[in-house]
């Protein structure tokens, strides 16, 4: 348990890094430019690990912390940054807020299903409840919307549950942007 902590520590920082600028005038080309840029750098980091087993890449230092298998993390293969084109996608297609909706809900909503809900690799109810209760919070608090909050974090944590062969970090922040945008669409009368 304390391992997975660890990793989901690590998981919060990475995949927060939208929420500094959250506030930004032009956060959309901000977003996209930040987000293409750790592309770039990871992709050179992963290429100088793989090709020259180099231990100071910082991809190494960090997958050293996150991997959860004991893999020899020098001399596995190239690892895609997931949460970064999870994160390319819902920037392309949704404004801001919808944008800050996906990316909370990666961000505290995963990791709070991984941490309450992991019954061995499998994916549990309570771990997407959770999940939805924690991102539902994040959400409200860095959109002040609880409508499109909630919509996020119910489509969020659904994909959240219900991936099974695919890393669930490149389709949550795009469920989530879904989830707040679909209620965005619907008029309260």
């Amino acid at each position: 348990m304390r391992v997975e902590i660890k990793r989901k520590f690590l998981h919060i920082l990475l995949t927060s890094y939208p929420l500094f600028y959250a506030k930004s005038d032009n956060f959309t080309r901000l977003h996209i430019e930040i987000t293409i840029g750790f592309i770039i750098v990871w992709c050179m980091s992963e290429w100088l690990r793989v090709n020259y087993k180099l231990v100071h890449a910082p991809t190494y230092i960090l997958l050293k912390h996150m991997t959860r298998k004991k893999d020899d993390v020098l001399t596995s293969g190239f690892k895609t940054p997931n949460w970064l084109i999870g994160y390319l996608i819902p920037s392309m297609l949704f404004s801001q807020i919808h944008i800050i909706n996906g990316v909370c809900v990666l961000c505290f909503g995963d990791t709070a299903a991984s941490l309450f809900g992991k019954i061995g690799q499998r994916k549990s109810l309570q771990g997407s409840i959770s999940g939805f209760i924690v991102s539902s919070i994040f959400c409200y608090i860095f959109t002040n919307s609880i409508l499109l909050a909630l919509g996020a974090s119910f489509v969020g944590m659904l994909i959240e549950y219900m991936t099974l062969n695919i890393k669930d970090n490149y389709v949550v922040p795009l469920g989530g942007s879904i989830g707040s945008y679909m209620i965005s669409l619907i008029k309260v009368q």
